[in-house]
């Protein structure tokens, strides 16, 4: 008995095979099995190729690696290919977002950097606001992007950079950067 509204299109759902491959990969990946995980996204990528959640997978393993040319690779391509009818749990769109943008700092890109981190905070400024994991990454994001225009010693930098403070200072508080 179809008891879903006839307006609204169901959602595809995937084998149960693939659900449990899934299942396995980010158990791994939580218990820090990262050779493991990685040995099964492998093979899931075999069955499913086309699955694109394979993309995310490989990036959060590669980040925890610390490969982070790989991550953003890997991050880049899922959110390439994203479709719009996928829902995430806020926490794992905080988690990407802070793997993402580690990843690029850590490897030094930073212009890259700054254009992400200002997409980000922009993108994000209503989303998941009760949610204290991704409160803390955009702590984290918003902060070193002012230790990036702080370190640049120009013109531009500097101009910017009294705003960002106050606006950071008003929405961040309680900051474990507020001494910074």
């Amino acid at each position: 008995v179809r008891t879903f509204p006839l307006w609204v299109d169901r959602q595809e759902m995937n084998n149960t095979g693939e659900m449990l491959a899934e299942l396995m990969v980010i158990r791994n990946i939580k218990l820090n099995n990262l050779d493991l995980a990685a040995k099964e996204l492998d093979e899931l990528q075999k069955k499913s190729p086309n699955l694109n959640m394979i993309n995310f997978y490989r990036g959060m393993i590669s980040y925890r690696q610390k490969k982070y040319s790989q991550c953003v690779e890997s991050l880049e391509h899922f959110l390439k290919k994203k479709k719009k009818d996928i829902i995430y749990d806020s926490s794992d769109v905080a988690e990407m977002l802070m793997a993402y943008t580690n990843a690029i700092y850590e490897m030094g890109e930073l212009d890259k950097f700054k254009r992400v981190s200002q997409a980000i905070l922009v993108d994000t400024a209503n989303f998941a606001k009760n949610n204290k994991f991704m409160k803390g990454v955009k702590e984290r994001i918003a902060y070193l992007e002012i230790e990036i225009l702080a370190g640049e010693e120009q013109a531009e930098s500097y101009l910017s950079l009294e705003n960002k403070i106050t606006d950071f200072l008003s929405t961040y508080a309680k900051s474990e950067y507020h001494g910074r």
